[in-house]
């Protein structure tokens, strides 16, 4: 009887073997523009890299930016940050990203970009090449 409360004991404070985090989406939308007019950059590349929480594995999306400039990138992230006694912690958060932008014409730019929230606004002044200044 007591090896079988004991048993009872341990299956019911035992975390959920089937805890799972759920996927939090972050956005990162912003404008490209041209140095030192601030004229729109259309066509440029944005590409955006994370590590992610489980595996260390690194992701990355890309966007291209619309004739005014802009562009939107929804980046996924998993908050797992471990198991604890209840089960997975799901509080880990996505911090920075890094990023590239570059376009024809323009010297490209990396930055680590700070993350605040699940929505980040990020804009970027690309400087035109030196023979693109003499055209």
């Amino acid at each position: 009887m007591k090896h079988l409360t004991i048993a009872l004991l341990a299956l019911l404070s035992a975390p959920p073997a089937l805890a799972k985090c759920a996927n939090v989406l972050y956005t990162i939308t912003g404008t490209v523009v041209a140095a030192p007019d601030s004229s729109p950059v259309s066509g440029a590349l944005v590409a955006l890299v994370w590590n992610d929480t489980v595996g260390g594995s690194t992701l990355e999306r890309t966007a291209h930016t619309d004739s005014a400039g802009t562009y939107s990138i929804e980046v996924p992230f998993y908050p797992w940050s471990g198991n604890g006694l209840g089960g997975d912690k799901c509080s880990a958060k996505l911090t920075k990203v890094s990023v590239l932008v570059a376009a024809p014409g323009f010297v490209e730019q990396k930055a680590d970009q700070p993350i605040t929230g699940t929505a980040t606004t990020a804009n970027y002044s690309l400087k035109r090449t030196a023979a693109d200044r003499l055209r």
